[in-house]
């Protein structure tokens, strides 16, 4: 956990004792973390099966179609999976001002500039075809 992290969660966990707040349960936070495990683990798992498909005994056995069928749909469902694994991260920290110190926007916003822009560049060449 980064220290600037650390420090947030040691000053919640403060103003909830000193609010003698007993039960701090936040339905929407569980979900979200829970979405974003799930993504996690689904895009590690298909990106496995991305990187099976590339060892070359596996990639002797395919045929060209079925093997650039493979990698690119493999590829384009992990890539979306794995956007969706760090939207949900940001959730709404993308959209709060207290997010943006020293004027910079955080880690997550600046990790999903080129997979978004990937993503957008596929759907505005598939609409074409």
């Amino acid at each position: 956990m980064r220290r600037s992290e650390r420090y947030l969660f040691l000053n919640t966990a403060y103003q909830q004792v000193h609010e003698n707040i007993e039960n701090s349960w936040n339905e929407e936070e569980v979900w979200r973390i829970e979405m974003y495990v799930s993504f996690g683990i689904m895009s590690l798992g298909l990106l496995s099966l991305l990187a099976v498909t590339s060892i070359p005994s596996v990639n002797r056995s395919l045929n060209w179609r079925e093997f650039s069928f493979i990698q690119s749909t493999l590829g384009y469902v992990a890539l979306l999976i794995s956007t969706f694994h760090v939207l949900i991260y940001g959730w709404k920290r993308a959209f709060e001002e207290e997010c943006y110190r020293f004027y910079t926007p955080p880690n997550f916003v600046l990790a999903l500039v080129l997979p978004c822009m990937v993503i957008l560049g596929k759907q505005s060449l598939e609409s074409k075809v």
